[in-house]
């Protein structure tokens, strides 16, 4: 007399494949939204750590540069990893995915120097996100004149 073996009829077999698909259906648009979440809050804290050099830079030797890059290490590593493109005029472009975002740029008066930060009209996804959490009037900075305390 035989036995049989307890096994999966196909019907069990394919319910289980349509189950793990779904489940991956979800959880991938997950895990991606969260790659491009911690692409934009470590793009915020070098935009946030550039300031704050340029910011401290200024006070401390009582001049800005014509290159954003000199007074700050993190627009440097910035710029040598292509995420901005910065010139010696005074300005840096930063980038998401190769498309401009942020402008940084020093507005030199006669009696001020102030660090400006605008937003490019853009139709990239993580440009936008980035722009949401990069508020131009929380981050400019007065640099020198008669606004600056000494």
């Amino acid at each position: 007399m035989q036995t049989s073996k307890p096994a999966f009829t196909m019907i069990e077999l394919i319910f289980a494949i349509v189950i793990i698909g779904i489940l991956a259906a979800i959880a991938i648009p997950k895990l991606l939204a969260t790659r491009s979440d911690a692409k934009v809050a470590t793009m915020v804290m070098k935009i946030g750590n550039a300031i704050e050099e340029i910011t401290n830079y200024t006070n401390s030797q009582k001049a800005a540069l014509s290159d954003l890059t000199k007074m700050s290490n993190s627009l440097a590593e910035m710029a040598s990893a292509n995420e901005a493109n910065c010139s010696s005029s005074n300005i840096c472009l930063i980038k998401m995915d190769g498309v401009n975002c942020v402008r940084m740029a020093i507005v030199h008066t006669a009696t001020n120097d102030d660090l400006n930060i605008t937003l490019f009209s853009t139709t990239n996804q993580l440009c936008k996100y980035l722009q949401k959490k990069v508020k131009p009037m929380l981050y400019e900075a007065r640099l020198r004149g008669t606004m600056v305390n000494p």
